[in-house]
């Protein structure tokens, strides 16, 4: 039994490093040989484009090309002499393998021709001094511009699928029931970066709610709710009619409207004073469409 619980152990511990090898491995980049090289140098300091040694950038209309420049656009500057000052293991200078798993759909030539600047995407790359990272751009800069008014937005635009790639904690097996704590972190504001509200919509609907959006009893207590939060009722009930039907239904009103004084005959009684003062506050219930009833015209005859 205590043999079991270690190993219980094990995976809980080592599962997520596993997937994130997993998903590092599938995205099929390989390690790459250490490289002395400073972009802080080449290009803060001495003031280089990006496009003198990554010339082919702008002619290059697949994520699958090799932009990394090759040694002879090093020896525009650098004798041959000196490659030692450019590789760690000097007795075996080797090139840096390309960078692959990207999108084979990118096109560097049409951000280029829209004259987007390169640490627009690529952030941090002209102060780094380290040839380490990459400096491949995360969703949250593609989709800073890509918001569907400054450019497209569709996934498939960079994706060969329809629906983007499938980030890695996606395919945890506990993922379709613990997504909500990560949506709550940030109010989903990363999953917003591909999905939309009506996405959440299409599963956590009627009584398909796992685990449940509303706690037992909250028939009896949303009203509280409502009033403290309603812009959150809103991401799912967006029309009006969705609270009318119910109460209507359940011939559930406002407390105001089961005083005796609130629709005296002849007189007007209350609910003339409250009709005057915030008309919006009627039309919340009694609005204006056709297939409402005609409240007010049953006894004032409009």
């Amino acid at each position: 039994m205590a043999k079991s619980w270690r190993n219980i152990l094990a995976l809980l511990f080592l599962g997520p490093v596993l997937l994130l090898a997993l998903g590092q491995a599938q995205s099929g980049r390989r390690a790459r040989p250490e490289l002395v090289f400073s972009h802080r140098l080449h290009v803060e300091e001495m003031g280089m484009e990006c496009g003198l040694c990554h010339s082919r950038a702008e002619e290059s209309r697949t994520g699958s090309d090799n932009l990394l420049p090759a040694m002879a656009a090093c020896q525009e500057c650098h004798d041959l002499e000196s490659c030692g000052t450019c590789h760690s293991d000097t007795l075996n200078p080797r090139a840096v393998e390309q960078v692959t798993g990207y999108s084979p759909k990118f096109s560097h030539a049409a951000h280029l021709a829209k004259e987007v600047p390169c640490e627009r995407c690529h952030a941090g790359v002209s102060v780094s001094d380290s040839a380490a990272s990459e400096h491949l751009p995360a969703m949250e800069p593609c989709m800073a511009c890509h918001d569907g008014i400054q450019a497209e937005k569709a996934c498939i635009l960079c994706h060969e699928h329809p629906r983007g790639k499938l980030p890695v904690d996606h395919v945890f097996p506990a993922w379709k029931t613990q997504h909500g704590d990560d949506a709550r972190l940030d109010d989903a504001a990363a999953c917003m970066l591909c999905h939309e509200r009506n996405d959440c919509q299409q599963c956590h609907q009627g009584d398909n709610l796992f685990p449940r959006t509303h706690p037992l009893g909250f028939e009896f207590n949303h009203a509280l709710e409502v009033r403290t939060a309603r812009s959150e009722c809103a991401a799912c009930h967006e029309d009006r009619s969705f609270c009318l039907e119910c109460h209507r239904m359940k011939q559930v009103y406002p407390r105001s409207h089961q005083l005796s004084s609130w629709a005296v005959p002849q007189a007007g009684g209350r609910h003339a004073t409250r009709g005057k003062i915030n008309i919006e506050e009627c039309a919340a219930c009694h609005g204006d469409d056709p297939e409402d009833s005609p409240v007010c015209a049953a006894c004032h005859g409009i």
